[in-house]
């Protein structure tokens, strides 16, 4: 399966641009890496498992990016309360973390049940 036809791929990848562009405004640092971080995790982790060989390994990354939407998640939630980011734009990257968390499940229970 190609993980760039993949739509959780591309709302994960949308993510991390948004991420990126908020970042450029902040400045607390070791906020912006962190964040950064996970926000690449997850779009990379869902690349890394789609192109393991066996369902077994596929899932064990898919995991990896479920943890890392969590952590991201936490992260945009700092974010709005220490109004590093935009109103806005936490508003939309939460909706995101909360449909890729569900799109994944999803993606996982169907590579399950192969």
């Amino acid at each position: 399966m190609d993980y760039r036809k993949l739509k959780v791929w591309e709302l994960s990848l949308s993510s991390c641009f948004l991420v990126l562009e908020q970042a450029e405004s902040c400045r607390v640092f070791v906020f912006n890496d962190q964040i950064i971080r996970s926000s690449l995790s997850v779009p990379s982790n869902i690349a890394e498992g789609m192109v393991r060989p066996t369902a077994k390994q596929q899932l064990q990354f898919l995991n990896y990016a479920r943890a890392s939407n969590a952590e991201m998640e936490t992260q945009i939630l700092v974010a709005q309360h220490g109004h590093y980011f935009s109103a806005d734009a936490c508003s939309t990257l939460l909706q995101n973390c909360t449909r890729v968390g569900v799109m994944l499940f999803r993606l996982m229970q169907k590579i399950e049940s192969r």
